[in-house]
C-alpha cells in the first residue's frame, strides 16, 4: 500500500482517515469525505494536505488538486460507502483482504468481491496468501494482494 500509494491523493471517509494510526500518511494528499467538513477543518488548518469536505465537492476538490499536480495518481481507500459510490468510476483495484474481523464494522471486503461481477472486474493477479506480524508480540495476520481491472467486454 505504501508503495502503490506514494505521492499520490487519497479519496477516503472519515472514520478511515481516524484510523490511520499515525495521522496523515507522509507524501500524500487526503481527500477526507465527511457530512460536517468544518469540524475537522480547524485541526488541519496548517496542513495543506488534508482536505475535509462533503461528498458533493471531492470531484470538484479532486480536479483542482490535479490541475496543480497533474502527474499524481487518485486512490480510492475506503470504507464502504465511499467504494461503493467511486467503483464504477474505477479502471483498476487493488485489494488487500486482511483476515481479520472487525467488531461492529461493515466487511468492505466482502461487498467488494461480491460485487465485482456485477462491476465487470476480471481478476488478472493475486499474491496468494501472505502473514505479517501484528502489533502484539506472536500476532500473526494473514493477507491477500489480488489486482482486478474492469473488463471492456459487455
Amino acid at each position: 500500500f505504501q508503495e502503490k500509494t506514494a505521492n499520490s491523493i487519497l479519496i477516503m471517509g472519515r472514520k478511515t482517515f481516524e484510523s490511520l494510526p499515525k495521522g496523515p500518511l507522509k507524501g500524500r494528499i487526503h481527500v477526507v469525505i465527511t457530512r460536517t467538513p468544518a469540524l475537522y477543518m480547524p485541526d488541519y488548518i496548517d496542513n495543506d494536505a488534508v482536505f475535509f469536505t462533503q461528498m458533493d465537492d471531492v470531484d470538484y476538490i479532486v480536479g483542482m488538486l490535479l490541475e496543480v499536480y497533474p502527474d499524481k495518481r487518485v486512490f480510492v481507500c475506503g470504507g464502504s460507502d465511499i467504494y461503493r459510490a467511486y467503483l464504477d468510476q474505477c479502471k483498476t483495484l487493488h485489494l488487500t483482504i486482511v483476515g481479520v474481523y472487525i467488531e461492529d464494522g461493515p466487511n468492505t471486503s466482502r461487498f467488494l468481491l461480491n460485487d465485482l461481477t456485477a462491476e465487470r472486474f476480471v481478476e488478472i493477479e493475486s499474491s496468494g496468501k501472505l502473514v505479517s506480524t501484528g502489533r502484539y508480540v506472536g500476532e500473526r495476520i494473514e493477507y491477500e494482494h489480488r489486482v482486478f481491472h474492469k473488463s471492456t467486454v459487455q
